[in-house]
């Protein structure tokens, strides 16, 4: 077995482990006007590990049914049309300006 095909093998388990790791990464620790700060305490309790693992879920799936539809399209099952991109667009942009809301 080559690299190649064991990757493709176990791709959603490498993507969602590689998911899981940045999330991780990324609120171990924060940069504010005081510099770099670090947050092990939190970054270890409980809910912050559930919220992890909901967030790399999601994007998990998220990430197969993306695979799913492209699958589909390149047997020629379904036809992906502008209006569905578009609509895509559209729900990302409204999904990111509620994220970013006080």
């Amino acid at each position: 077995m080559t690299i190649p095909s064991a990757m493709e093998r176990y791709k959603s388990a490498l993507f969602f482990l590689v998911i899981l790791l940045h999330i991780a990464l990324l609120n171990f620790a924060f940069m504010d006007e005081s510099g770099l700060n670090f947050m092990p305490e939190e970054n270890l309790r409980w809910s912050t590990q559930l919220v992890h693992l909901g967030i790399a879920f999601v994007t998990l799936a998220v990430f197969l049914v993306t695979e799913a539809f492209l699958k589909l399209r390149k047997e020629g099952k379904i036809a992906i049309r502008e209006p569905i991109l578009i609509v895509c667009s559209l729900s990302m942009l409204i999904s990111i300006g509620f994220l970013l809301m006080d």
